[in-house]
């Protein structure tokens, strides 16, 4: 079975193929694609379709796996002027 494994980013994003054969897993391909951050949303998906898209043709696998993503906002406390403690998200 060979799978395809995306690690999504816009401006990195993880492209790796796996290869098991019995108990083994054989790693076939491995890349991050890489965006310019100063180029429009448009661009950028399509440079990135069409890498996936390319590894996808080369490989055919029988599987894809998308990682999940999830977002979370930096926390830290800050003592204000007053003694008081303070929550900020940055």
């Amino acid at each position: 079975m060979i799978v395809l494994g995306i690690d999504p980013g816009i401006t990195n994003l993880g492209v790796g193929v796996v290869e098991q054969v019995g108990q083994k897993a054989r790693l076939l391909h491995a890349e991050v694609v890489r965006t310019v951050h100063e180029d429009p949303a448009p661009k950028r998906v399509g440079q990135l379709y069409r890498a996936v898209y390319e590894v996808a043709a080369a490989f055919k696998p029988d599987a894809i796996a998308v990682e999940e993503q999830f977002f979370t906002a930096r926390t830290n406390w800050l003592t204000r002027s007053d003694g008081t403690w303070k929550q900020c998200f940055w």
